[in-house]
């Protein structure tokens, strides 16, 4: 408690950091260990068990797809509209909506969120800021972003430093993400700007 509030001058609310749901997902494992007779390679036996969990949600199909917005508007301006159309290559639209917040799968996107665009073996991560999020034909999700490009790997903090490029802004599919997960920006009270990466073969790859 002592420390909580240093922590938030430096990496902004808690909650975005916090790794509750992780440690809640050790229960399942907890029990397993606990009923299970076996000793010898208690690892090896919760490994599987695990496996098998996951192998019966994706043959019953219960993980669900559905799309869930916030209150959208409908797009009506020209500029917008062709701006979108050039990007997919596609003159027929039945519908252009602005969402101020998408959730696919669980996951929950709003702008100002990092995404992870691509990540380059030689020259790291790419980033992006969501600035507009755009759902075409009630089933295409386009992210309209700014790009970040990541400077230094601080040791100290573990995070990526980041700086933004000038330049307009950019569009892409949800479906090309490189990761799905996205990331939070924190600003120092120096006015450096990080990224708190939730996909580790992102540091791993910048590092190398």
């Amino acid at each position: 408690m002592v420390h909580y509030h240093t922590m938030m001058e430096k990496f902004d609310p808690l909650i975005s950091l916090w790794f509750m749901r992780f440690e809640a997902k050790h229960r399942i494992s907890k029990i397993s260990a606990n009923t299970s007779n076996n000793r010898r390679n208690i690892c090896k036996t919760l490994t599987i068990k695990h496996q098998l969990q996951l192998n019966n949600i994706f043959i019953k199909g219960t993980l669900s797809d559905e799309i869930k917005l916030g209150p959208c508007t409908e797009i009506t301006d020209d500029i917008d509209t062709q701006a979108i159309r050039n990007f997919i290559q596609k003159n027929s639209l039945n519908s252009i909506i602005n969402c101020p917040w998408i959730s696919v799968k669980g996951t929950r996107y709003t702008p100002k969120m990092i995404l992870t665009l691509d990540i380059c073996e030689l020259d790291g991560p790419n980033f992006g800021m969501i600035n507009k999020i755009y759902l075409c034909n009630n089933e295409l999700i386009i992210f309209q972003y700014f790009k970040l490009n990541a400077t230094i790997f601080d040791e100290h903090y573990h995070l990526l430093e980041v700086e933004k490029e000038i330049n307009d802004s950019i569009f892409i599919y949800y479906n090309d993400l490189a990761s799905y997960t996205p990331n939070h920006i924190c600003t120092m009270p120096n006015g450096n700007r990080y990224i708190t990466v939730k996909t580790p073969h992102s540091i791993n790859c910048y590092k190398a």
